[in-house]
């Protein structure tokens, strides 16, 4: 990877510039960059936007605006005959469990972890325990995301950890809940091992995770 970055790049994305982004990397794909080194900055961009919405400075439609151009970017990288790492950080299983058919929230949250360059395995709606399970066995993820927004779908949220457990697969895994109705309480009644407020804060606490810090 190289070592120089593209503020220009880095700040047209944190900006949310789609035509400005665009055409820098349309450049620097032309003058030889390479790709590591554009998804870089790209992500640096990201991580700006992040922190933007974490002072409330960014809503979520600029959250949202944020993962499509980073998609788009990415998709000019390989329109260019460019090589994308298929994933940098890590694997993430998320669905929104049984007897919940919301999926706005959840897609969101893709969107935000596959632009911080997770590998994103979306098991969809309606998702029941034993595909939870299933999912784990195929992908050997280390993280699994529960999204859930009806205080009635918290049972699920319970039978899926409880499920994850007794197939002997939550030792070494990081199970995160979210969704506008959970809190700590919902965590506690659960068993999940974190409730996340935001998409951002799922990926601040899986990146702590896999990096072995002490997630607070």
């Amino acid at each position: 990877m190289e070592a120089s970055m593209n503020f220009d790049l880095i700040n047209a994305m944190a900006d949310l510039e789609e035509e400005i982004v665009v055409s820098i990397v349309e450049k620097s794909v032309q003058d030889g960059i390479s790709t590591e080194a554009i998804l870089a900055d790209l992500q640096e961009g990201i991580n700006i936007v992040g922190e933007r919405f974490s002072r409330k400075e960014y809503f979520l439609p600029e959250l949202m605006l944020s993962g499509k151009l980073f998609k788009d970017a990415q998709a000019l990288l390989v329109d260019s005959g460019a090589s994308i790492p298929e994933n940098t950080m890590g694997s993430i299983i998320i669905g929104t469990v049984k007897n919940d058919i919301h999926d706005i929230g959840k897609n969101i949250v893709v969107s935000v972890f596959e632009s911080n360059r997770f590998k994103v395995i979306d098991l969809g709606i309606d998702v029941p325990p034993d595909a939870f399970v299933q999912a784990i066995r195929e992908t050997d993820a280390r993280l699994i995301g529960m999204s859930c927004l009806l205080t009635t779908a918290f049972a699920s949220i319970k039978e899926t950890v409880e499920a994850i457990e007794a197939a002997g697969l939550r030792r070494d895994r990081l199970l995160l809940i979210g969704g506008g109705p959970t809190d700590r309480n919902t965590q506690k009644y659960t068993g999940a091992d974190f409730v996340c407020s935001t998409a951002q804060d799922g990926v601040r606490i899986a990146k702590e995770f896999l990096a072995g810090y002490t997630i607070s």
